[in-house]
């Protein structure tokens, strides 16, 4: 077949509105860290459903400690018994996140008063409320909680089962095919790895593995499956005597597209088999890494509910030498940081830039590049940020 590229803008819109957030499926709580939420999660009740104490102390009321000091403190009662009758203030012993007593509306610190059997000598006033957390102080009811989309953490699964959740509705975790072509075997394939890591980076789970020969019929039964959402192939897209597999899968399925306008990976590109869309990339890992975080991590990440931004921090940094482009071609440029900010890799394929480069450039199309002392966003590969 006729190759012609594409520019990566037009398959980025293909694969937008083929992808969207997958359903939500149920999970108990305690398997739902690093998932993403599938709605709103608001709140049942007011939290706390009582004022109740912020700090650790005695409870009583602000008013009656008006006046008290180090020179003249005032005497208070301390009792447990909210009913016992004295002519003095009562106070009681209050701990964080308690409900305050009745007709209490402040806790005093611990250290604001000297305890003395069961009689309290206050020595600095508060104001009334002091050290108390009112009713739905941390939320209201009918607020939201957590927002959809979210991810995840450990606090929020914490709160989410304090208001006596045993479940959550998340997002369902898209499930990935990895067809890796041409490789002599598992054991000398570099890709499966790194992409195994990449897929679950970017909210997947690689679910199959295949290494399939060179029987056609072997690799249909395999592009055939439609249990997964994506199914991602290394190998086999250049113009070499063993590279036909874009030809053949141009007879059996759709070709979108057979050749991307972005480097360092044009010969990556994009089909349809069957009812599952198939990311077509390079076998050499430093193309390969570029195309998959331009293409498949875009497919992921969208069924996923994730933004499409690489999950990388981003920084901005003047380039240290100008970092060069080609109009028409957009660049995935791998950086180092020097002291003087950034400086281009190289866009040839050497898996020594894969090693040492530090983050990513990526420069639209329609640039030559950025000239030197240009401030530019750059995804700072150490620094992880979904």
């Amino acid at each position: 077949m006729i190759r012609h590229m594409v520019e990566l803008t037009a398959v980025w819109a293909w694969l937008d509105q083929y992808y969207t957030a997958l359903p939500a499926e149920s999970l108990p709580i305690a398997q739902a860290q690093g998932r993403i939420l599938a709605s709103p999660l608001y709140t049942p009740y007011d939290i706390p459903i009582n004022n109740c104490a912020a700090i650790n102390g005695y409870a009583l009321q602000g008013q009656d400690t008006f006046g008290a000091s180090d020179y003249q403190p005032l005497l208070f009662m301390l009792h447990h018994d909210q009913f016992y009758s004295t002519s003095l203030p009562i106070t009681y012993p209050i701990v964080t996140g308690q409900a305050m007593f009745n007709h209490t509306d402040a806790v005093l610190p611990l250290d604001y008063a000297e305890l003395q059997a069961q009689q309290l000598w206050v020595h600095q006033a508060v104001a009334p409320y002091h050290g108390v957390l009112r009713a739905g102080g941390d939320f209201t009811t009918g607020e939201v909680l957590l927002p959809a989309g979210r991810i995840l953490q450990a606090v929020d699964l914490a709160i989410i089962q304090a208001l006596g959740e045993q479940k959550i509705a998340v997002i369902a975790t898209p499930k990935i095919r990895l067809v890796i072509l041409g490789a002599p075997s598992p054991a000398q394939d570099m890709n499966a790895i790194w992409l195994f890591a990449h897929v679950k980076r970017d909210g997947g789970q690689v679910v199959e593995i295949c290494y399939p020969s060179d029987n056609k019929k072997e690799l249909a039964a395999i592009l055939t499956k439609t249990d997964v959402d994506l199914v991602i192939t290394t190998g086999q897209i250049g113009w070499g005597s063993n590279d036909g597999f874009i030809d053949w899968f141009a007879e059996q399925g759709q070709v979108i597209a057979a050749g991307i306008a972005a480097r360092p990976c044009p010969r990556a590109g994009l089909g349809v088999f069957g009812q599952v869309p198939v990311v077509f990339l390079p076998g050499h890992p430093a193309p390969a890494i570029a195309a998959y975080d331009l293409l498949a991590a875009r497919a992921i990440r969208r069924a996923a509910g994730l933004t499409t931004m690489l999950p990388y921090a981003l920084r901005k940094m003047p380039a240290a030498k100008k970092l060069v482009s080609t109009i028409g071609f957009f660049d995935y440029c791998r950086v180092k940081f020097v002291e003087q900010g950034v400086i281009a890799l190289g866009m040839d394929n050497r898996l020594h830039h894969c090693l040492h480069a530090e983050g990513v450039v990526l420069i639209p199309a329609h640039l030559e590049g950025y000239a030197a002392g240009t401030e530019v966003s750059v995804y700072c590969y150490r620094d992880m940020n979904n």
